[in-house]
């Protein structure tokens, strides 16, 4: 081929819609085989995905590729980690033991652990915009039954689907995350 150039662009979920991050454009001439170009580049939004608009040109012929609007080439970030710690990057902070409940108990929310979600997820559970699920779990916490409010968690996390419909459960979809946060609570809780 005598030349391949284009552009690869990187959006980020920013709650709903997709937002640009960043772009490179290349140009390689008198390609054989192997890859034309890369481009490392560290994970930053809750998803990303990455969009490439490239021209191939051989024999005097031009040939255009691209993945506009396919969503297909996307990545997550997804971090367990002290709330006041890390940032949202387009998602949002859950709290695994919802802070109201975690306040209410003389717990400093800003130290407890929390899962960087997508903002769809983050709505699904229990503790999103529900005054009793977090009654319960504040009741569980003053009555020191720390065991069993994290229980009331992962059974939340287990009983809610991951809005994209790829992980089942959002148990199944931050898993990681979630025995990151179980390890941490168990610890601030002193079980």
């Amino acid at each position: 081929m005598d030349l391949i150039s284009g552009t690869i662009t990187r959006y980020f979920l920013n709650n709903k819609t997709w937002a640009k991050k960043d772009s490179k454009t290349f140009s390689k001439s008198i390609v054989t085989n192997g890859p034309v170009y890369t481009w490392s580049v560290q994970k930053w939004g809750v998803k990303e995905k990455f969009e490439y608009n490239i021209t191939v040109k051989d024999n005097g012929k031009s040939h255009k590729y691209d993945n506009i609007n396919m969503h297909v080439l996307s990545r997550y970030n997804f971090e367990a980690k002290p709330y006041d710690s890390f940032s949202a990057n387009g998602g949002q902070r859950h709290h695994f033991v919802a802070s109201a409940a975690l306040s209410k108990n003389n717990f400093d929310y800003r130290k407890a652990y929390c899962i960087r979600m997508m903002t769809a997820d983050h709505r699904e559970t229990g503790s999103y915009g529900s005054a009793a699920y977090v009654n319960q779990v504040s009741d569980l916490l003053k009555n020191k039954k720390y065991e069993e409010a994290l229980q009331k968690e992962v059974d939340d996390f287990k009983s809610h689907n991951d809005t994209e419909g790829i992980a089942g459960s959002l148990q199944q979809k931050y898993y990681n995350e979630v025995v990151i946060c179980l390890a941490n609570y168990t610890k601030l809780f002193g079980i």
